[in-house]
């Protein structure tokens, strides 16, 4: 065993990890949190003790603090959640554990963590030196879910990362595509997860990196299958061996295991008919544009099962989780640790906790999901019912189409955020405007608004005091139904569309999303004498967190509805849905 820092940007989880771990690995590791230890030291809490020094002081205090620790004798090995801002180098034979989220790139706002940059955010330059110095003191690197709750799943991996356990996943249809300049440890770590297939590209990987994999070869405990794909035309980077990768779009190479396309014609169909008629292993992997195409790619794959992998790619990573669904019948799946060769490849915890004898799934249909907790939450009550938990993007114009493939590829619980729950409703005919529930019987589908429950929770103790909405999209209906005379104004626009003019507000309940403010949104008028901004996300990186700063009023983030309404769903989906 040895010993560990958990580094990562503020916000992502490293304390959160670190609690949950504790009760499962006491007996092989003393836990400490830098920022705790430090408070502890200079008898004041970092948020009072910050301004007091430079940042150069800070840092001073932090090293000395960190060497304090990892000098300290124990009968255990270490574990230290360190500071974001962290400056020092790994000690000798320490690990270095990279905790990540998908969010890391919009950046955490905090209203109640001290800034030596003067803004909720960091600059982008000190975000990208942080990058760079994480990667450099990395062994290990780990995409969390947002939500992300330690289970059984977590817990095996940790034993294993952590050198206490050699039982495997079984990843036999899983393959990791090489990385250029990254650690062998991480190779090395997939091989002790149950990765048995590795994948060289020669548009990915030099001389050298290849020459570095033969040798981690030579040492390894168990053999593994390499697959070479060929990328970049007339590179002369490795030769053909036994089992190689040749892209359709050069040639048919008949002596080739796999053939694959990567470009497509005008439509899908046509593209299906470039593959020629052969019993070699088909691969295709290809921008897919919607959901009717998906369909398409997916009948095409059946047609020969075992044969022919169909891997959706698009713009956005879209398509991630039905490679998760079609990973049971691929024959060839790929997985990312870090950001992977393909946005839409799943990450290791998503392959880890996928269980493939689940044949019907649940899901959160929105656009855009990555920030969800809802996978999280539900994924232990959905385990009890035999499904997956999925994030799956739609669009609004896209529902009426997307719905009845979900249901042929097993869907059958939904949760419906943004921007579909009116478009939800409509199609479900219902006598509710707005859906953000929806299960399936067996013959129907039936809807339900939880976000009713959800408002209920937000707002206690504030229900009296005069509210004003910006944005509010999708809740507006749950609003409307707990509260009267609300004043509904536009988050583009900032002019009023429904109500009263705002008369002397106290409570602004903020309904825009980040995504969607960055593109077009502005703040309220400076004049409102706002005492609470009530924020219907819970996203780290919600500008509702920058509007209270503007107010310098009190802010309650929308977790606490998320959690009321997640629970509400539960009891729905258990009272209407399948047994």
């Amino acid at each position: 065993m040895k010993d560990w820092m958990f580094i990562g940007h503020r916000g992502v989880g490293k304390s959160t990890l670190l609690s949950q771990l504790k009760p499962h690995f006491n007996d092989y590791f003393q836990f400490y949190s830098l920022d705790q230890e430090i408070e502890n030291q200079v008898g004041m809490s970092i948020s009072d003790f910050f301004p007091k020094v430079s940042e150069e002081e800070f840092r001073n205090v932090e090293m000395q603090v960190f060497e304090k620790l990892v000098h300290q004798k124990a009968n255990k090995n270490k574990i230290i959640d360190m500071g974001a801002g962290f400056l020092g180098k790994k000690p000798k034979g320490w690990k270095a554990l990279w905790i990540k989220r998908k969010i890391d790139s919009s950046q955490s706002i905090f209203l109640n963590r001290p800034n030596l940059s003067g803004h909720l955010k960091i600059t982008q330059s000190r975000f990208l030196e942080r990058e760079v110095r994480y990667d450099q003191l990395s062994d290990q690197a780990l995409l969390l879910p947002e939500g992300f709750h330690v289970s059984d799943v977590e817990l095996k991996f940790f034993k294993i990362l952590f050198g206490l356990s050699k039982e495997k996943f079984q990843l036999e249809r899983w393959t990791w595509t090489i990385q250029p300049k990254k650690k062998c440890e991480i190779f090395r770590l997939l091989c002790r997860l149950g990765i048995e297939s590795f994948e060289w590209r020669d548009d990915l990987l030099d001389q050298e990196s290849l020459e570095d994999i033969d040798r981690e070869l030579n040492q390894l405990q168990q053999p593994v299958s390499i697959i070479k794909s060929f990328r970049k035309k007339q590179s002369g980077s490795f030769a053909k061996t036994q089992c190689y990768d040749w892209p359709l779009e050069w040639s048919w190479d008949k002596e080739a295991s796999i053939v694959s396309l990567h470009e497509r014609k005008a439509s899908l169909l046509e593209t299906f008919k470039s593959f020629p008629e052969t019993e070699q292993k088909l691969k295709l992997a290809v921008k897919i544009q919607n959901f009717n195409e998906l369909r398409q790619g997916h009948h095409w794959s059946l047609e020969n099962k075992g044969e022919r992998s169909f891997l959706p790619m698009s713009e956005e990573g879209r398509w991630a989780w039905y490679r998760l669904l079609k990973s049971q019948t691929n024959p060839m799946n790929f997985v990312k640790v870090d950001q992977g060769s393909a946005i839409d490849q799943p990450t290791l915890l998503e392959v880890l906790n996928y269980n493939k004898e689940y044949k019907e799934f649940a899901a959160i249909l929105g656009s855009p999901v990555e920030h969800s907790m809802t996978p999280e939450f539900h994924k232990t009550f959905f385990r009890k019912l035999k499904a997956n938990v999925f994030r799956i993007d739609i669009k609004k114009n896209e529902l009426r189409e997307a719905l009845p493939v979900l249901q042929e590829l097993g869907l059958r619980w939904a949760a419906v955020t943004s921007p579909l729950k009116e478009e939800m409703a409509e199609i479900l005919k219902s006598d509710c405007p707005s859906i953000n529930t929806i299960t399936w019987n067996g013959r129907s589908w039936l809807g339900i608004n939880t976000d009713i429950e959800g408002i209920k929770e937000l707002f206690y103790g504030l229900e009296d005091q005069p509210k004003v909405v910006w944005g509010g999209g999708g809740v507006l209906y749950p609003l409307k139904q707990n509260f009267n005379d609300l004043s509904l104004y536009s988050s583009r626009k900032g002019t009023l569309k429904d109500g009263p003019q705002a008369k002397e507000p106290k409570v602004l309940i903020w309904g825009v999303g980040s995504t969607s403010f960055k593109k077009e949104g502005v703040l309220p008028p400076k004049e409102w004498s706002i005492e609470w901004v009530v924020d219907l996300n819970y996203s780290q990186d919600s500008p509702g967190r920058i509007c209270a700063d503007y107010y310098g009023c009190q802010y309650r983030s929308g977790l606490d509805m998320f959690t009321a309404q997640a629970k509400a769903q539960q009891k729905f989906w258990s009272e209407n849905g399948l047994k």
